[in-house]
């Protein structure tokens, strides 16, 4: 899952971002990750209230999917300004011999999109509708605090 900068108000940003000179790198770096920051822990918020990390009627659960939900790296800085990556890190041991392992990203895809057994609950795409607007509100409220230095 990528986080890009864009929208109506991207020729403003771009204006503000140029006024901050040499600084700017700087900005959007500190911009892509307070609002990566707040977009993990919304995600670890929404699968703990979708019911993702409980034991459930399985009691298979162990917070493992919640645990996994991390940024991949430092925000890139390119061209368009800034990418940040945020990953569902990690694998789940399956108890038996000999069968492998699942990911925590294959996971976290059969419960948002469902599968022909498991229906599905958009619990990411949920999350990141209620989400997003907050976190971009964060990355001007950084941006703004950079213009004011």
């Amino acid at each position: 899952m990528r986080i890009h900068l864009n929208g109506d108000h991207i020729d403003n940003l771009a204006r503000k971002l140029a006024s901050l000179g040499e600084r700017a790198g700087e900005a959007v770096s500190d911009m892509l990750i307070n609002g990566s920051d707040y977009l993990i822990d919304a995600l670890k918020r929404g699968c703990a209230e979708y019911g993702h990390d409980s034991p459930g009627n399985s009691g298979r659960a162990t917070g493992g999917l919640i645990k996994s939900i991390q940024r991949k790296s430092e925000p890139k800085l390119n061209n368009d300004g800034g990418e940040v990556v945020i990953t569902f890190k990690g694998s789940k041991k399956s108890g038996k011999s000999g069968k492998k392992s699942v990911r925590y990203g294959e996971i976290m895809a059969y419960l948002n999109y469902g599968t022909s057994s498991i229906p599905a609950d958009h619990w990411v795409d949920n999350t990141l509708e209620l989400a997003m607007p907050i976190a971009k509100e964060i990355m001007n409220d950084t941006l703004n605090k950079h213009l004011n230095r």
